[in-house]
């Protein structure tokens, strides 16, 4: 069975940047993670981000 790998430092960035832009959605959100160097495909953002 395939495990995931782990997405701990995703999460905690992801959870600062909408702490910090809470009108940005997880589309523009990405595209800040992106610009730091964390490119994450854009369906696991959005789980991610789903999951708080």
């Amino acid at each position: 069975m395939p495990t995931r790998p782990d997405d701990a430092e995703l999460r905690s960035r992801l959870r600062v940047l909408a702490g910090e832009r809470r009108r940005f959605g997880y589309w523009r959100l990405g595209y800040l993670l992106e610009r730091e160097g964390i490119a994450p495909n854009h369906k696991k953002l959005l789980r991610i981000y789903r999951k708080g």
